[in-house]
């Protein structure tokens, strides 16, 4: 495994250039058609667990987020407002509080999801949360694959870009993790996953099978269907073989689906 210092960028306004691979890809998912799969609104979480959330009362979609910037030209010269999308809400503990944060995963109604990370603490309105935080901004960057969280932890298993690849294509994969020290998250080191071994997946449902490639960073591949692809089709070939091992951003992964019944 390695390191990494730097991390691609990509331009907020070529969102709607780039993202057009993503609508043609979606358009070829049907009957004897080769997609490209791109689950980006998908990913793993794993998280302790609570018996009742203080944030409960929270409508996280009206709360502010700093730096995170949901305007985006829709077409042409034509610029419409966005609105933000929360993609997910955890409640982590942490030493030295007696109640636990809230870490917000939230980002723009793009037709890419990529990941911004919050910490919020309760305030004395409990519908109004208070920013602790700012973890992570990955705004036109970033594309989540796994979250975890557990005591005085935070990480995040992402999806990134070299400087050829469209929106629809991620295949830098990095790990990012933050640590509690009292006052606030530290972040570690990035680290990017350098290889990864390629699972079995025949036999799978193709609900299964996304989750399995996304959990190892693998949110995009071309699947060849015998039928409309949906979560219940199961996985008939794949391409490369079950161990094989794969070199990010150097992997290429096919997978062929029949219908259940």
């Amino acid at each position: 495994m390695g390191f990494v210092k730097s991390q691609k960028w990509v331009p907020l306004a070529l969102t709607g250039l780039l993202g057009l691979c993503v609508i043609a890809a979606a358009g070829l998912g049907i009957a004897g058609g080769v997609a490209i799969h791109n689950p980006a609104t998908k990913f793993s979480v794993v998280r302790a667990r609570h018996p009742r959330s203080p944030y409960q009362d929270v409508s996280w979609a009206k709360v502010s987020y700093p730096g995170l910037d949901c305007q985006y030209i829709a077409s042409g010269n034509v610029r419409r407002p966005g609105s933000i999308v929360i993609e997910d809400v955890a409640v982590v503990r942490v030493t030295g509080r007696t109640t636990p944060l809230a870490l917000v995963i939230a980002g723009c109604n793009l037709n890419h999801l990529y990941v911004n990370l919050f910490a919020f603490t309760i305030g004395t309105d409990r519908s109004r949360p208070i920013l602790l935080q700012q973890l992570g901004l990955y705004q036109g960057s970033e594309t989540l694959t796994e979250f975890q969280t557990s005591t005085d932890h935070v990480s995040m298993k992402l999806a990134g870009y070299t400087p050829d690849e469209a929106l629809c294509c991620p295949s830098i994969i990095s790990l990012r993790r933050w640590i509690w020290n009292g006052n606030a998250f530290v972040p570690s080191r990035v680290v990017t996953v350098t290889k990864i071994a390629m699972p079995d997946i025949v036999g799978m449902t193709f609900g299964r099978a996304d989750r399995e490639l996304g959990n190892l960073g693998i949110i995009f591949f071309n699947d060849t269907n015998e039928g409309p692809t949906n979560g219940g089709s199961i996985i008939t070939t794949q391409s490369p073989r079950p161990g094989a091992v794969l070199h990010p951003p150097a992997f290429q992964v096919s997978v062929t689906t029949r219908r259940r019944w």
